[in-house]
């Protein structure tokens, strides 16, 4: 675990956004994968990975009080992570499921 902190410490000393690619666009991607394995709404799935990143943004303003650029980039990365899971599962119903 201490080697994995030391880990995403270096890449996000080499690359600004590394919590989008690190954090968000998985949390967007779990949510749209959960949902999908509960119900195959695809509307709902992609919805839901948008509310979450909308909840977590009004949970950053909430303690900051500040709007910021990244916030809104932050937002765009965990619905495109959700979105990314719709697509694959979209690709794979319609050309492997029956």
């Amino acid at each position: 675990m201490k080697y994995l902190l030391k880990l995403a410490g270096k890449i996000s000393a080499l690359f600004p956004f590394a919590d989008l690619v690190l954090l968000h666009f998985p949390a967007g991607a779990i949510v749209s994968a959960i949902s999908l394995w509960i119900t195959p709404n695809v509307p709902l799935a992609v919805a839901l990975a948008a509310c979450a990143g909308v909840l977590k943004e009004a949970w950053d303003f909430g303690r900051s009080n500040k709007i910021r650029l990244e916030g809104f980039l932050e937002f765009l990365v965990t619905a495109l992570g959700g979105l990314i899971v719709v697509a694959i599962y979209i690709y794979y119903t319609t050309n492997y499921v029956n």
